[in-house]
């Protein structure tokens, strides 16, 4: 098994037998972290969405795309009705675990990989296939912040295309009855088959491409700050929005493919929202 994997399992081992062995001990706490896992199914939200991202990852141009929501509400004895947190397309969380001021759960989304059309810098270096991406992520909640961490991987590309740690930091706050505004920052590390993966140039690449040759290791790749907006125009249409500036650093900057370190992502959508505890 690799070395990362058996050190993560490990860490998740250990982890959770000290909370199984805290909750055991504690009724309590018990039913508080059965209500937070297993609250009731309550809604269901379902509509489309229109986003606009680089064509690629450090690219000046941009795209269009388009994608549906599809967003369960459950019961939730915390107050934060919302399980299932957005965080971009290839990252959208459910918090399985919600106990006192601990948050933890899967993840999972979709990269779309990269093709040497998205733009002129890539000419000659060769597609990258896009996958399936999943993960896990833990975070503690101080009051209205919340600390995060999360791990991501492709898991369905043909080639090992690395993982991704994203450290975050945010908060969400009502402007209005039916106005939620969520905010946040944070950064990216990159392992190093991720960052030679979208930002390095072999030397067959180089011959190929006309660009000189790359070398990439493993570092932080870039910091962001993010902005998301949901609105209850009424009892079953939900308006969401969002917006991402996200700032490339490290050796993910300086690679000759990047012909903009700044990166802005957006998007906007509506959904209907099935109550199922209409009577």
């Amino acid at each position: 098994m690799n070395p990362f994997f058996r050190r993560t399992l490990n860490v998740i081992t250990l982890g959770t037998a000290v909370i199984a062995s805290a909750i055991t001990s504690n009724q309590a706490a018990a039913t508080d972290l059965r209500d937070g896992v297993f609250g009731g199914f309550e809604s269901l939200d379902v509509g489309a969405a229109i986003g606009i991202r680089p064509t690629y990852e450090g690219s000046s141009d941009y795209e269009a795309v388009g994608f549906p929501i599809i967003v369960p509400q459950f019961a939730n004895p915390s107050g934060r009705r919302s399980k299932v947190s957005f965080r971009g397309l290839d990252d959208i969380r459910y918090r399985l675990i919600d106990w006192g001021g601990l948050e933890a759960g899967p993840l999972a989304g979709y990269d779309f990989g990269r093709d040497e059309s998205d733009g002129a810098l890539l000419q000659g270096l060769g597609d990258i296939d896009g996958g399936v991406v999943v993960g896990g992520f833990v975070g503690y909640r101080f009051d209205r912040v919340l600390l995060d961490l999360a791990y991501l991987q492709n898991v369905t590309s043909d080639a090992d295309t690395g993982f991704e740690l994203r450290l975050g930091a945010g908060t969400e706050f009502d402007l209005a009855d039916s106005l939620e505004i969520k905010l946040g920052v944070g950064t990216t590390y990159a392992s190093e088959d991720y960052v030679t993966t979208y930002f390095g140039i072999t030397n067959t690449q180089a011959a190929a491409s006309g660009l000189t040759a790359y070398d990439t290791e493993a570092g932080f790749k870039d910091v962001y700050l993010d902005i998301g907006l949901k609105s209850a125009l009424t009892d079953h249409i939900i308006l969401r929005a969002g917006a991402k500036y996200q700032h490339l650093i490290g050796d993910a900057a300086d690679s000759p493919i990047v012909a903009s370190e700044s990166q802005f992502l957006g998007s906007v959508g509506l959904s209907y929202r099935f109550d199922f505890t209409e009577r």
